[in-house]
């Protein structure tokens, strides 16, 4: 994926500022990390350093323990929600 957003930046007029979510916020860390000049500035969200087992096996869980039960996405964003509150109260933080 790294080489992938390398290319795209390449056919850009001016450095981009990258914002990159979960696994598209570690890609573009990479891909900044290699090439300094790649972009002018990047915005991580949800990053982390490491990948714990422990984590993705909590995120599979979530993803299929209602995927076709959602009424609606508003029922599965409110749930996505409630989820990501309690998970980050264990670890501490505040999410919104």
């Amino acid at each position: 994926m790294v080489a992938d957003l390398r290319a795209v930046v390449a056919t850009l007029d001016e450095r981009p500022v990258l914002v990159g979510a979960s696994i598209y916020g570690t890609t573009a860390l990479l891909a900044q990390g290699a090439d300094p000049d790649l972009a002018r500035a990047l915005v991580l969200v949800d990053v982390t350093p490491t990948i714990e087992p422990e984590g993705t096996a909590e995120i599979t869980r979530f993803v299929r323990s209602d995927a076709d039960r959602f009424s609606s996405m508003e029922e599965a964003l409110r749930r996505s929600r409630r989820t990501t509150r309690t998970a980050a109260s264990h670890l501490g933080r505040r999410a919104v």
